[in-house]
């Protein structure tokens, strides 16, 4: 996908006039660390609530809301993705069983480790996937390409003074934008482990692998800037 951008305007004269530039493409490459990880559990209800009722009124549900509130995960930041429901009569009514899917939100990875014990420790409770997420907002995608315009503009400059000419103002443009990044799903041998694992608070060490995630991110911008031409 790409995306074009033209600085300035031209007439239809000076449009047919040739018009000498200097093409360059500038590249960036950061580490992006990510800023948030979902966290997908499986809670196994005695009764049968809809919605987010379940989240104060099923008992097993509740009472993971609670220990996820002490180490700093607020109830806005638990979803619940699905229920699904058992029964003996083939009726349903809140005395059925039930299954609850949930995703828990963690915005503060420094207690990444904390949600992960507040999760284990439950009973009927168990550790699903794990995906990480970034930064997606227009400001940072924004800052990148800002960078890559101002190496763009360098490498002009550069090559400019070899050829001993004057660069003039840009003429065009073209960001290619990055391709998107599957989501990290966590391993599954990790997530089975955390089955006989009841800590308030679990370590690096205690999980097996890091509890931070970074990825590559890749701004890239190719610029033809003029050349100006001396007045006659």
């Amino acid at each position: 996908m790409r995306s074009w951008y033209r600085v300035g305007t031209m007439t239809d004269r000076e449009a047919q006039q040739p018009v000498d530039l200097i093409e360059v493409s500038a590249e960036l490459e950061e580490d992006e660390a990510a800023d948030k990880v979902d966290l997908y559990v499986d809670v196994e209800g005695s009764s049968l609530f809809t919605g987010r009722a379940a989240l104060r009124q099923a008992r097993e549900v509740n009472a993971l809301v609670e220990s996820l509130g002490q180490v700093g995960v607020a109830e806005d930041q638990i979803f619940v993705e699905g229920i699904s429901a058992s029964t003996q009569s083939g009726i349903f009514s809140k005395s059925s069983s039930a299954h609850y899917r949930l995703r828990v939100r963690c915005r503060n990875l420094e207690r990444l480790g904390d949600v992960l014990g507040a999760i284990t420790g439950q009973k009927n409770v168990t550790m699903g996937r794990m995906e990480w997420g970034f930064d997606e907002g227009a400001a940072a995608g924004a800052r990148r390409l800002a960078r890559c315009a101002a190496m763009a503009r360098q490498k002009a400059e550069a090559v400019a003074a070899a050829l001993g000419v004057r660069l003039g103002p840009p003429h065009r443009a073209c960001e290619v934008a990055p391709r998107e990044v599957a989501a990290q799903p966590y391993p599954a041998a990790a997530a089975v482990a955390f089955a006989g694992v009841a800590r308030a608070s679990m370590r690096q060490e205690d999980l097996g692998l890091p509890v931070t995630h970074h990825r590559q991110v890749t701004a890239r911008l190719s610029a033809a800037f003029r050349i100006e031409r001396d007045a006659t």
